[in-house]
């Protein structure tokens, strides 16, 4: 399972940084990184329910 979850998360890094250029310009590869972060939390925080 751990495999699957690396590659979800840089597919989703990777969206973000292309559906976001300017946001990705202006703030460096650490947009695709906090996306990944705040997508991460909110599971976490659905799986707590």
């Amino acid at each position: 399972m751990q495999p699957l979850c690396n590659h979800a998360g840089a597919m989703l890094t990777m969206i973000a940084e292309t559906m976001m250029p300017e946001a990705y310009s202006r703030g460096g590869q650490v947009v695709g990184m906090s996306t990944l972060t705040g997508f991460l939390v909110a599971i976490f925080f659905k799986t707590l329910e």
